[in-house]
């Protein structure tokens, strides 16, 4: 009956999947449906996890910011250029996806399954992403808030300074 967050919720999902491949697709009528198969395509393919990357030009300013602010945070910490990290749609091989030994429960799973994706050099690929957002409004976040990108920025400057494996 709680809410246990994002990142619990990931997990658990991915513990009870029944097939080799897991998707991961946020559930704020923000994506197209039919990019699924993108996703599941390369899966097939041999990818190990493969991300939905969104057109930077075409994001609003605040969360355009936490997109190159992950990048680069990321990039201090892996050496590696992680595209989109904070993108909710994604795909996984179910083993590999587990073999990551995840722990945040909340947002701030994103960075850290991307982190240690990133660690174990799990083959990667990016499929572009339709977004549409809903909101012209200059400032809206949804639900990335001002906090949550504290909580998101914390975690990452801690993998930068490697405070957090």
């Amino acid at each position: 009956n709680k809410n246990k967050g994002k990142g619990y919720a990931m997990r658990y999902g991915a513990k009870k999947a029944k097939h080799d491949y897991i998707i991961f697709f946020e559930g704020d009528d923000q994506l197209y449906v039919e990019d699924i198969k993108k996703i599941k395509n390369k899966l097939q393919q041999g990818y190990d996890l493969v991300v939905g990357k969104r057109d930077l030009t075409k994001i609003p300013w605040p969360r355009r910011f936490n997109i190159i602010m992950s990048t680069y945070s990321l990039f201090l910490a892996t050496g590696k250029v992680i595209k989109d990290p904070v993108s909710g749609f994604l795909g996984f091989n179910k083993k590999k996806f587990l073999s990551l030994n995840l722990k945040k429960d909340r947002i701030e799973i994103e960075s850290e399954m991307r982190y240690k994706a990133a660690k174990k050099n799990l083959k990667t690929a990016y499929i572009p992403e339709k977004v549409k957002y809903h909101s012209k409004k200059l400032i809206h976040f949804n639900k990335l808030n001002w906090k949550l990108s504290f909580k998101i920025f914390l975690l990452q400057a801690k993998l930068v300074m490697r405070f957090e494996e």
